[in-house]
């Protein structure tokens, strides 16, 4: 059964900041990162395990590489739509990049 895809808006704002980012050294960098997380999210829809779980940071969350294995998106499974709740760059120490987005 495929799911539908809810990208929740901090994960989009994370998205493009970091697309906004990688502009200002390679506009053509910055453009691919958003194409494969949307390509890789529509991934998602046929097959929500792909990515690895993630429990020990964010309990019922997945983890998807995406970008030359530079970003994780991280997502949630429902029974009916895949929810994006975060993007973060590998550079990011992961608990401390989840964790901060909580108190925001």
């Amino acid at each position: 059964m495929a799911r539908r895809i809810n990208w929740l808006n901090q994960a989009l704002r994370e998205l493009f900041h970091h697309c906004h980012r990688l502009e200002k050294t390679s506009p053509e960098r910055s453009i691919r990162l958003e194409q494969e997380a949307f390509q890789s999210v529509e991934i998602l829809k046929e097959f929500p395990l792909l990515g690895r779980a993630v429990p020990e940071v964010v309990p019922e969350h997945r983890a998807l590489l995406i970008f030359s294995q530079s970003y994780w998106i991280i997502y949630r499974v429902r029974t009916k739509m895949i929810v994006i709740a975060a993007v973060v760059s590998t550079l990011q120490d992961f608990t401390k990049a989840w964790e901060s987005r909580k108190r925001t």
